[in-house]
């Protein structure tokens, strides 16, 4: 099995379920890498930090800085920028449970992962989180740092997994009401609106086969690479955290139920003050890979 790209917990209210996080993106899915060659030695081309003024500069004479007029920066040493955290949380906390429905498209960002049990004693409240959100129809949104930043997390069930997709906060997304005065203002006509109405209805399918749908342009682009390696045409160059701990599943149910009631039956769990007095689960510390470029 492939290396997890992260490990943590998954927190509903008092229950704490350590899980370890696999990107779902498949590596023969992923767009070929091209490079630029110099034609006459084949080596590859570099690209250089230069300054206008001074020529090429070394990562040591380097700052960070956010431009936040035409031609006007303030700098960042490393300390500067403030941390991502979410009232001291390290892990996913669940805020609501949404209907499978309420998610428009566009506030996926694009990454997807699967989540698994990080150990034997997360598997029975993993289990119970996947089929309950099954039973109910429901998906679950939550909040967490993720490699550094806050993140807007969408939970879903697939089967027995449950999956993690990232999405993008409002203030990311452009409104509808920003483009529409650029909607067209014509009115379909009805005889053209029954026909369209009829395709749509006789092009309609109950299920997706996602298999149908292919990505011929990889197998196009898979074959010419195949057939120019055949041909012998290439070419060479002259240069060269610990999870969260499980506390007991049914006092932890039990008693966030009867803290919601509490609340007055609210639909949104929270973690309740009462959660201060237990012992916050320690996120798996990994060192962050290493930046440094190859020598030019």
């Amino acid at each position: 099995m492939a290396r997890p790209v992260w490990s943590g917990f998954i927190r509903l209210s008092l229950v704490s379920v350590p899980v370890k996080a696999f990107t779902a993106e498949a590596p023969e899915g992923r767009d070929f890498a091209f490079h630029q060659l110099h034609k006459a030695c084949h080596s590859r081309i570099r690209y250089r930090k230069v300054c206008p003024i001074h020529g090429e500069v070394d990562n040591s004479e380097i700052v960070t800085a956010y431009e936040y007029a035409k031609g006007k920066y303030v700098e960042f040493d490393p300390g500067d920028k403030p941390k991502a955290s979410l009232n001291g949380e390290k892990g996913i906390v669940i805020e609501n449970f949404v209907g499978t429905s309420e998610i428009d498209p566009l506030k996926f960002e694009g990454s997807s992962y699967y989540l698994l049990p990080d150990g034997e004693a997360g598997e029975q409240p993993y289990a119970l989180l996947c089929q309950a959100m099954l039973e109910e129809k429901r998906w679950a949104l939550a909040e967490a740092v993720l490699w550094r930043k806050e993140r807007l997390i969408l939970l879903r069930p697939e089967g027995k997994l449950l999956t993690m997709s990232l999405l993008r906060y409002a203030a990311q997304l452009k409104s509808v009401d920003d483009f529409a005065d650029e909607a067209p203002a014509v009115k379909a006509k009805a005889q053209e609106l029954r026909l369209a109405r009829r395709l749509i209805a006789e092009s309609s399918v109950d299920r997706v086969d996602w298999a149908h749908y292919q990505d011929d342009f990889r197998k196009r682009m898979s074959a010419t690479i195949n057939e120019k390696v055949a041909a012998d045409e290439v070419v060479e160059s002259e240069s060269d955290g610990e999870p969260g701990p499980v506390i007991n599943l049914i006092d932890a149910l039990k008693r966030s139920v009867a803290s919601t009631k509490r609340r007055g039956g609210e639909h949104t769990i929270r973690l309740p003050n009462a959660a201060s007095k237990h012992k916050k689960p320690k996120a798996v510390k990994r060192k962050s890979p290493s930046r440094k470029r190859k020598a030019s």
